[in-house]
């Protein structure tokens, strides 16, 4: 393959995933989520949740978020992972 050709067919490549994000991203938008956070990025909400592990009261990070966002459901992210807690 010459430079034109490998140029070619990263292009459409790159457009081809362009496409898919949008499209998905689209997809997501319309739905109703849960009302919370999700913090900062890559260390979201873990570190608040490490912090009052280790005064010995991991639930209290739990009802503070009860009782700011809904009792009965609300998002967050932890170790990396997004989650709904119910």
């Amino acid at each position: 393959m010459d430079l034109s050709s490998s140029l070619l067919h990263f292009i459409l490549l790159s457009v081809t995933l362009s496409v898919i994000f949008l499209i998905s991203s689209r997809k997501s938008a319309g739905q109703k989520l849960p009302p919370g956070t999700m913090g900062w990025p890559i260390i979201r909400e873990t570190l608040e949740f490490f912090i009052t592990a280790t005064r010995g009261t991991p639930e209290k990070f739990i009802t503070d978020r009860m009782n700011k966002y809904s009792p009965k459901i609300f998002k967050t992210s932890l170790l990396g992972k997004k989650m709904a807690v119910m």
